[in-house]
Protein backbone atom coordinates (compact mmCIF):
# COMPACT_ATOMS: atom_id res chain seq x y z
CA UNK A 1 0.00 0.00 0.00
CA UNK A 2 0.77 3.64 0.63
CA UNK A 3 3.67 3.06 3.18
CA UNK A 4 5.39 0.77 0.96
CA UNK A 5 4.99 3.60 -1.85
CA UNK A 6 5.96 6.23 0.49
CA UNK A 7 9.56 3.60 1.27
CA UNK A 8 10.15 3.30 -2.23
CA UNK A 9 9.85 7.15 -3.13
CA UNK A 10 12.14 7.86 -0.30
CA UNK A 11 14.91 5.02 -1.57
CA UNK A 12 14.70 6.79 -4.94
CA UNK A 13 15.20 10.37 -3.77
CA UNK A 14 18.22 8.70 -1.95
CA UNK A 15 19.95 6.98 -4.78
CA UNK A 16 19.38 10.54 -6.59
CA UNK A 17 21.05 12.68 -4.12
CA UNK A 18 23.95 9.98 -3.79
CA UNK A 19 24.03 9.92 -7.55
CA UNK A 20 23.98 14.02 -7.76
CA UNK A 21 26.45 13.80 -4.94
CA UNK A 22 28.89 11.98 -6.65
CA UNK A 23 28.80 14.28 -9.94
CA UNK A 24 28.80 17.27 -8.29
CA UNK A 25 32.30 15.91 -6.78
CA UNK A 26 33.31 14.55 -9.97
CA UNK A 27 32.89 17.91 -11.87
CA UNK A 28 35.92 20.37 -10.94
CA UNK A 29 35.05 23.95 -11.72
CA UNK A 30 36.65 27.32 -10.27
CA UNK A 31 34.17 30.01 -9.77
CA UNK A 32 35.84 33.37 -10.97
CA UNK A 33 34.44 36.98 -11.33
CA UNK A 34 34.00 37.84 -14.96
CA UNK A 35 36.89 41.24 -15.74
CA UNK A 36 35.42 44.30 -17.61
CA UNK A 37 36.37 43.63 -21.41
CA UNK A 38 38.85 47.32 -22.13
CA UNK A 39 37.97 47.20 -25.76
CA UNK A 40 34.57 48.47 -27.19
CA UNK A 41 35.00 47.25 -30.35
CA UNK A 42 36.69 43.66 -29.70
CA UNK A 43 34.46 42.74 -26.17
CA UNK A 44 36.32 39.67 -25.50
CA UNK A 45 34.42 38.71 -22.38
CA UNK A 46 31.10 40.21 -22.87
CA UNK A 47 30.95 38.21 -26.35
CA UNK A 48 32.54 35.11 -24.63
CA UNK A 49 29.22 35.15 -21.85
CA UNK A 50 26.82 35.81 -25.19
CA UNK A 51 28.11 32.90 -27.27
CA UNK A 52 27.49 30.57 -24.03
CA UNK A 53 24.36 31.63 -23.42
CA UNK A 54 22.89 31.83 -26.77
CA UNK A 55 24.08 28.33 -27.17
CA UNK A 56 22.75 26.64 -23.76
CA UNK A 57 19.63 28.84 -24.04
CA UNK A 58 18.86 28.63 -27.82
CA UNK A 59 20.94 25.56 -29.33
CA UNK A 60 22.21 26.08 -32.75
CA UNK A 61 20.40 27.78 -36.04
CA UNK A 62 21.18 27.12 -39.64
CA UNK A 63 22.96 30.17 -41.47
CA UNK A 64 21.10 32.22 -43.48
CA UNK A 65 17.92 31.32 -41.88
CA UNK A 66 15.58 33.63 -40.39
CA UNK A 67 16.37 32.52 -36.69
CA UNK A 68 19.82 32.80 -38.13
CA UNK A 69 19.24 36.66 -38.62
CA UNK A 70 17.32 37.22 -35.58
CA UNK A 71 20.24 35.75 -33.32
CA UNK A 72 22.26 37.82 -34.77
CA UNK A 73 20.25 41.00 -33.55
CA UNK A 74 19.88 39.04 -29.91
CA UNK A 75 24.03 38.40 -30.09
CA UNK A 76 24.68 42.23 -30.32
CA UNK A 77 22.24 43.36 -27.93
CA UNK A 78 23.33 40.93 -25.27
CA UNK A 79 26.90 41.70 -26.37
CA UNK A 80 26.21 45.51 -25.31
CA UNK A 81 24.36 44.67 -22.64
CA UNK A 82 26.99 42.47 -21.34
CA UNK A 83 29.51 45.05 -21.88
CA UNK A 84 27.95 47.67 -19.83
CA UNK A 85 26.95 45.64 -17.54
CA UNK A 86 30.94 44.59 -16.87
CA UNK A 87 32.25 47.91 -17.37
CA UNK A 88 29.09 48.94 -14.34
CA UNK A 89 29.94 46.93 -12.32
CA UNK A 90 33.95 47.53 -12.25
CA UNK A 91 33.73 51.50 -12.19
CA UNK A 92 31.16 50.98 -9.15
CA UNK A 93 34.08 48.37 -7.62
CA UNK A 94 36.96 50.90 -8.37
CA UNK A 95 35.13 53.64 -6.76
CA UNK A 96 34.66 51.32 -3.63
CA UNK A 97 30.92 50.73 -4.34
CA UNK A 98 30.55 47.29 -5.38
CA UNK A 99 27.16 47.07 -6.86
CA UNK A 100 27.31 43.25 -8.67
CA UNK A 101 29.23 40.53 -10.17
CA UNK A 102 29.29 38.34 -12.66
CA UNK A 103 30.52 34.97 -11.64
CA UNK A 104 31.70 32.15 -14.22
CA UNK A 105 32.51 28.45 -13.59
CA UNK A 106 35.57 27.66 -15.40
CA UNK A 107 36.50 24.17 -16.28
CA UNK A 108 40.24 22.21 -15.42
CA UNK A 109 40.57 23.47 -19.24
CA UNK A 110 39.20 26.64 -18.97
CA UNK A 111 36.40 26.53 -20.69
CA UNK A 112 33.51 28.56 -20.04
CA UNK A 113 30.77 25.76 -18.37
CA UNK A 114 27.78 28.19 -17.01
CA UNK A 115 28.02 31.92 -15.42
CA UNK A 116 25.81 33.61 -13.19
CA UNK A 117 25.05 37.75 -12.86
CA UNK A 118 24.05 39.08 -9.87
CA UNK A 119 23.87 43.09 -9.17
CA UNK A 120 21.93 45.85 -7.00
CA UNK A 121 18.96 47.03 -8.84
CA UNK A 122 16.73 49.48 -8.41
CA UNK A 123 13.21 47.94 -8.25
CA UNK A 124 10.83 50.32 -10.22
CA UNK A 125 7.54 49.55 -8.79
CA UNK A 126 5.64 52.11 -11.38
CA UNK A 127 7.23 50.60 -14.63
CA UNK A 128 6.70 47.00 -12.69
CA UNK A 129 11.00 46.16 -13.47
CA UNK A 130 14.61 45.61 -11.95
CA UNK A 131 16.97 47.84 -13.39
CA UNK A 132 20.79 48.17 -13.35
CA UNK A 133 21.49 51.97 -12.30
CA UNK A 134 23.83 52.61 -14.56
CA UNK A 135 23.14 55.64 -16.01
CA UNK A 136 23.12 59.04 -14.41
CA UNK A 137 19.34 59.74 -13.37
CA UNK A 138 19.12 55.89 -12.38
CA UNK A 139 22.71 55.88 -9.78
CA UNK A 140 21.11 59.42 -8.62
CA UNK A 141 17.78 58.09 -7.52
CA UNK A 142 19.89 54.74 -6.13
CA UNK A 143 22.28 56.87 -4.01
CA UNK A 144 19.65 59.92 -2.95
CA UNK A 145 15.90 58.73 -3.57
CA UNK A 146 15.37 61.87 -6.33
CA UNK A 147 13.91 61.23 -9.27
CA UNK A 148 14.57 62.49 -12.51
CA UNK A 149 11.53 65.10 -11.87
CA UNK A 150 13.29 66.49 -9.05
CA UNK A 151 10.30 64.65 -6.37
CA UNK A 152 11.44 62.14 -3.66
CA UNK A 153 10.77 58.58 -4.84
CA UNK A 154 10.37 56.47 -1.24
CA UNK A 155 9.19 53.31 -3.14
CA UNK A 156 12.25 52.65 -5.45
CA UNK A 157 15.29 50.61 -3.45
CA UNK A 158 18.10 48.76 -4.17
CA UNK A 159 17.54 44.89 -4.20
CA UNK A 160 19.74 42.31 -5.06
CA UNK A 161 18.84 40.52 -8.28
CA UNK A 162 19.93 37.38 -10.14
CA UNK A 163 19.75 37.32 -13.77
CA UNK A 164 21.12 34.61 -16.33
CA UNK A 165 22.08 32.08 -14.71
CA UNK A 166 23.64 29.65 -17.46
CA UNK A 167 25.16 26.25 -16.98
CA UNK A 168 26.41 24.12 -19.80
CA UNK A 169 23.39 21.22 -20.73
CA UNK A 170 25.95 18.65 -20.52
CA UNK A 171 27.05 19.75 -17.16
CA UNK A 172 23.09 20.82 -15.22
CA UNK A 173 22.25 19.08 -12.14
CA UNK A 174 25.60 18.50 -11.20
CA UNK A 175 25.90 21.25 -8.58
CA UNK A 176 27.39 24.20 -10.72
CA UNK A 177 24.68 26.54 -10.34
CA UNK A 178 24.53 25.95 -6.84
CA UNK A 179 27.97 26.79 -6.80
CA UNK A 180 27.25 29.49 -8.68
CA UNK A 181 24.33 31.47 -6.25
CA UNK A 182 26.46 30.50 -3.26
CA UNK A 183 29.30 33.17 -4.90
CA UNK A 184 26.32 35.27 -5.94
CA UNK A 185 25.34 35.54 -1.45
Amino acid sequence: GAPLQEAALQASRRRQSARTQMMVSSVAVKIARVPADTSLLFPTNARRLTRFMMEETYGGCRPLSAAWAQRGVLDATADSDFYSRLAYYESMRTEGRPRGSIFQALAADGSLCGFADVGAHLWLPNDGVHRLPDSEDLQRLASTGIGADGAPKTDVVLRPYVSNLVVSSSLRRCGIGRRLLAACE
